[in-house]
């Protein structure tokens, strides 16, 4: 199936509060090239409307003579596209803009820039700069503890190579939003670039075999190399605060700041 399928169609008509009550976003599938495009399509589409909302209905004319099919299938859930596409949240993704600390499912890690290295892995959570993502409307994750002067954006690198081959990985960069500083999160737990390799394939945020984290195509059958969960930093403050309350009460009043 793909996210235009009947039910596909939903993650495009969704605005960030609907979102919240009912997250039936992009389905638990392999992502592929075909539901990309269409994502980035509408990433584009998106922001021609924020650009200027009073162009609806010369974008809504010209989405009918150029994609008919897309068109009717939208049409009857055009006011709810209408507010989708006007809203903070990402065309195709199902998490919000927020600040989010990043777990991945293999390793029950966080998602840590190691500022030496140079290099993401995944690290026990310690609450640091380097840990906390700040997903924004336009679909970056980035640092918000650096400074805006410094490399601080989630951004995919491509090497190619004289023998004709292309590698890709991770590093940080300042802030430009091209296509390979753009990421949607599916409903399954993807992490998906929306920057392609040379040969098309979908690019996921994947905790590799040497244990770093980089990006690489889909693994069939999906594994938790490449799920991640998001957790909003403003719960995971509340939830840890109300951790700390209830060890200190356990120990006659000390708190530690990392209770077990």
């Amino acid at each position: 199936s793909t996210i235009l399928s009947s039910s596909g169609i939903d993650i495009f008509c969704k605005s960030a509060e609907q979102v919240e009550e009912d997250a039936t976003l992009v389905e638990d599938d392999v992502p592929t090239d075909e539901m990309l495009e269409q994502v980035i399509f509408f990433t584009h589409f998106q922001r021609r409307v924020r650009e200027d909302p009073t162009q609806w209905s010369n974008l809504m004319k010209r989405l009918s003579s150029k994609h008919p099919a897309l068109y009717e299938a939208i049409k009857p859930r055009e006011a709810e596209f209408e507010v989708a596409m006007n809203s903070d949240r990402p065309a195709g993704s199902n998490s919000l803009p927020e600040d989010y600390v990043i777990v991945n499912r293999l390793t029950s890690r966080v998602l840590d820039y190691a500022v030496q290295d140079k290099r993401f892995l995944t690290y026990q959570w310690h609450h640091t700069k380097n840990q906390i993502w700040r997903y924004s409307p336009t679909g970056t994750f980035e640092l918000p503890g650096f400074s805006k002067n410094e490399m601080r954006v989630l951004d995919v690198w491509t090497d190619n190579r004289a023998d004709g081959s292309s590698h890709n990985g991770l590093m940080l960069y300042f802030h430009h939003e091209e296509l390979n500083q753009r990421w949607v999160v599916t409903k399954g737990g993807s992490i998906i670039s929306l920057h392609q390799n040379i040969v098309g394939e979908v690019l996921l945020l994947t905790v590799l075999s040497d244990g770093s984290v980089g990006v690489a195509p889909p693994v069939v059958p999906m594994d938790d190399s490449q799920r991640w969960d998001l957790y909003p930093l403003a719960e995971l403050e509340q939830h840890e605060k109300r951790n700390r309350e209830r060890a200190a009460r356990k120990r006659g009043g000390k708190v530690d700041a990392f209770p077990d």
